[in-house]
């Protein structure tokens, strides 16, 4: 997903002999059910706007 959102066309190589990251964490999201409150960006909105922000900042540095 990110590398369609910021256009990488190369290819992407594993390495599976070796661990994959860091083990997944999950949040306890209960409190904020509990608040009725619900995410209103997208994974894929919200990486898509944060690399429109650091595009923006860096031309900006460019200058």
């Amino acid at each position: 997903m990110v590398a369609e959102i910021v256009g990488y066309r190369g290819e992407m190589i594993s390495d599976t002999s070796r661990p994959d990251g860091t083990p997944r964490q999950l949040l306890n999201v209960g409190r904020l059910d509990k608040l009725s409150w619900r995410a209103t960006t997208s994974l894929r909105d919200g990486l898509k706007r944060a690399y429109e922000a650091y595009q923006a900042a860096a031309q900006v540095t460019a200058l």
